[in-house]
């Protein structure tokens, strides 16, 4: 089955979407659940852009990688996660990022959780086999203030995996201390890197 974009749920241009029978159809700048990175970087790129997101060695069971490219077409930048023994870097989870700004598709947080809405409507109803849960507004655990919120629209998948869609909305004086920035969020991952997500800490 030919691959539907996430870019064009971003544009929010459904009329021309089919009815997709596996998340893997779905991708993000290209990338979908399966892939390899090898197909869209070189190994000394994908190294070079490994990151370290979380402290619990113990549990590294999976390899992450930022990507920040100005060939994107709507992200500013795409996380991968790959198994960590796995030399040929395929992905268990992919996820888009876009900050929020002027003459970008998401001009501020409120504009953030309309357009959250309209595309998880789009979503629920191009599957059959999934459940939704939220939105649910949480803290951010980064921000000690408390003031720093993120909500999410939760989707499960009968086929083992699931899709969230998130608006993140930073204070104002954790943006500036840590140099984050308001922005909305697509991850596709499979049930077990979201239970190994859940456990790490």
């Amino acid at each position: 089955m030919k691959r539907l974009l996430l870019i064009l749920i971003l544009t929010l241009s459904f009329q021309s979407l089919t009815k997709a029978d596996d998340i893997r159809d779905f991708e993000i700048e290209g990338m979908s659940i399966g892939d390899s990175l090898l197909d869209f970087f070189n190994e000394k790129k994908i190294l070079k852009n490994k990151v370290d997101w979380y402290d619990n060695r113990e549990k590294n069971r999976y390899l992450s990688f930022a990507f920040g490219e100005n060939t994107f077409e709507k992200y500013d930048y795409v996380d991968v996660f790959t198994e960590h023994d796995d030399k040929k870097y395929k992905i268990k989870s992919v996820a888009g990022s876009a900050y929020f700004g002027k003459d970008k598709d998401f001009n501020d947080i409120a504009d953030c959780y309309i357009k959250q809405k309209k595309i998880a409507d789009q979503i629920h109803k191009m599957f059959s086999n999934i459940e939704r849960e939220g939105p649910t507004k949480l803290i951010h655990v980064a921000d000690k203030t408390g003031d720093s919120t993120y909500t999410d629209i939760y989707f499960i998948f009968k086929n083992n995996y699931d899709i969230t869609i998130s608006c993140y909305d930073w204070s104002k004086s954790f943006e500036e201390e840590k140099y984050r920035k308001d922005h909305f969020s697509i991850f596709i991952r499979s049930d077990k890197m979201s239970n190994w997500l859940d456990n790490i800490n």
